[in-house]
């Protein structure tokens, strides 16, 4: 701004940064009230900026769980209708297997071990694609980042790297999705089973 410069003449807001030794015991509201008698005075605790992030991210946890709650149900509706597709596409067989004596839960118990196998088959790919992607994105991070801007996002979004509470849930899915796929395809072609017997 120049030399010679007499800050006196400019209005420009002073700054007290005030660190609390325990934050839980000060008297926020007595200190409030005791700066308001001091002309242009105000105390930022941060409470609205903190109440607006954990808005945000209750926001976020929340549209997260929607979306869970959306895949879950695609994944069932596409699992009934591939069962159904594959009990219409071999009724000539479920036919011959009723025709030799097998009862509806055998064929049920037959379909379901084939759609366990490609709901764990599924399962494996999806996490292994889960784990390069992680891994990928967490280089990427920390190739194309500096230091301190590294910080600041990881301030902001989190670190892109797992732990193991993370691996624990994302190897989790495995048995969830092949126990998911066994039970709607048994359900559905009992269902259906029933339906056309």
């Amino acid at each position: 701004m120049g030399a010679g410069l007499d800050l006196t003449a400019i209005e420009i807001p002073r700054l007290v940064v005030v660190q609390l030794a325990d934050p839980v015991d000060a008297d926020i509201e007595g200190l409030t009230r005791n700066l308001q008698a001091i002309k242009g005075a105000s105390p930022d605790t941060h409470a609205a900026r903190r109440q607006q992030l954990n808005t945000m991210a209750g926001t976020i946890v929340l549209s997260g769980l929607m979306v869970l709650a959306l895949i879950g149900v695609a994944t069932v509706l596409a699992i009934i209708f591939a069962t159904r597709g594959a009990m219409a596409s071999n009724r000539e067989i479920v036919d011959v297997l009723h025709y030799i004596g097998a009862s509806n839960r055998f064929i049920a118990g037959e379909f379901r071990g084939r759609f366990l196998s490609i709901g764990l088959q599924g399962g494996l790919l999806g996490t292994a694609a889960t784990l390069l992607f992680f891994a990928a994105i967490g280089t990427a991070a920390g190739n194309m980042l500096s230091s301190e801007a590294g910080a600041q996002m990881g301030v902001l979004f989190g670190r892109f790297a797992l732990g193991v509470d993370g691996l624990i849930g994302i190897v989790a899915v495995i048995p969830v999705i092949a126990a998911l796929t066994a039970i709607t395809s048994r359900m559905t072609v009992r269902r259906y089973l029933s339906e056309t017997s």
